[in-house]
């Protein structure tokens, strides 16, 4: 207990000493009044309206996981700010900084900066970096050219697949920053967008979706692309937890008891057990082009259905709790999808997961009813 007590003073000494090197972060409610420093364009895709921000030496303060504020001087503006409470994008009076100011040494960076944050789970989730993230980039591309831009500052910049997709895009290494190193930034001029699903998985769009597919689906992409499996189930490689253990203890992990079964069944039809994560990006759009049949628990490896050829079959297992973004993938994609809706063993906090158990049946009706057995 002294322990946490002694790690909050020192926190909030922290926050405190801060709020005399900076100014006092307050909501713009006169949006008129910095309209020379703070310009907004308009982009519609399906009735829905997406907007480009230039803030003219504008700051960007993030904690790096659920709150990133836009300002300019000491105003906070709502438009590209956001602060997730619950997975929710809530109102702009709970931004963080309205709490503790903005507690990092300001980074000033001569140049224009574009912003691809996307807070939650786009610093480390594979589908919400194909998702939230990279489809800003076409939205800054309906006003503004991605040459004229410094640096792009990325929600992370640790994993593979985000080297290779940026660098696929065009974005060289020395272009890009971090969150996770600059957290707290000064540009001469700051760009950021809307978020591409509004906060919400279930809304990807197509034109998001046709900006990846066009993007990274090339001739020279999908060379040997042949070499892969047509009958594919993803490994998430967690089922090992589950043995000789409690099984609540992983109550809000997503997790299948009888995985080992599906796998032996499906290896005896045909199917490649895969393990996208294990693969480089490249060689995930190869697999998910070439596939004819897809089997899969619910998580960020199905993003991958967005490459796949029209008509593809996917079977999708999943808590009945979950979203149906994937679904909605392979709606836009035109693939045929069925998903099997599970009840976990045990209440999970988390609701798209839990401890789930699926009858082999329920996969070989799938498989009938897309005359694949």
């Amino acid at each position: 207990m002294l322990k946490k007590n002694l790690k909050i003073l020192l926190r909030n000494t922290f926050y405190f000493i801060f709020f005399f090197i900076y100014p006092k972060i307050r909501i713009l409610k006169n949006l008129y009044s910095i309209s020379k420093f703070y310009q907004i364009n308009l982009v519609k895709f399906n009735k829905i309206n997406y907007k480009i921000f230039k803030i003219i030496n504008g700051r960007i303060y993030t904690n790096a996981v659920n709150d990133a504020a836009y300002i300019y001087k000491d105003y906070l503006l709502s438009g590209p700010s956001y602060q997730y409470r619950n997975s929710i994008n809530s109102g702009i009076k709970n931004n963080i900084t309205l709490k503790i100011g903005t507690p990092r040494i300001l980074k000033k960076i001569k140049g224009n900066v574009l912003s691809l944050l996307s807070g939650g789970a786009a610093n480390n989730n594979y589908g919400h970096w194909l998702t939230d993230v990279l489809p800003r980039i076409y939205l800054y591309n309906q006003f503004f050219s991605k040459k004229k831009i410094n640096f792009f500052l990325v929600p992370s910049y640790e994993f593979s697949y985000q080297k290779d997709t940026l660098k696929i895009i065009g974005i060289k290494k020395e272009k890009i920053i971090s969150s996770k190193y600059y957290r707290h930034i000064q540009a001469s001029n700051l760009y950021a967008t809307s978020h591409p699903c509004n906060h919400h998985p279930e809304n990807i769009t197509d034109w998001s979706i046709k900006f990846l597919r066009n993007t990274f689906l090339n001739k020279k992409i999908l060379k040997d692309s042949a070499y892969f499996s047509k009958k594919i189930y993803l490994d998430r490689e967690e089922s090992h937890l589950l043995s000789n253990s409690n099984l609540t203890k992983y109550k809000n992990y997503r997790l299948l008891v009888n995985e080992d079964e599906i796998k032996s069944y499906l290896q005896n039809i045909g199917f490649e057990i895969v393990k996208p994560q294990k693969l480089k990006f490249i060689d995930q759009v190869k697999l998910f082009s070439n596939a004819e049949c897809v089997v899969s628990l619910y998580g960020a490896g199905l993003s991958n259905i967005i490459f796949c050829k029209p008509n593809t079959n996917v079977i999708e297992i999943k808590s009945f709790r979950a979203g149906n973004e994937f679904l909605n993938m392979s709606k836009i994609s035109r693939l045929s999808h069925i998903q099997i809706n599970l009840k976990p063993l045990f209440k999970s906090d988390i609701q798209q997961n839990g401890i789930m158990k699926c009858p082999v049946i329920q996969i070989q009706k799938a498989l009938k009813k897309f005359q694949i057995i």
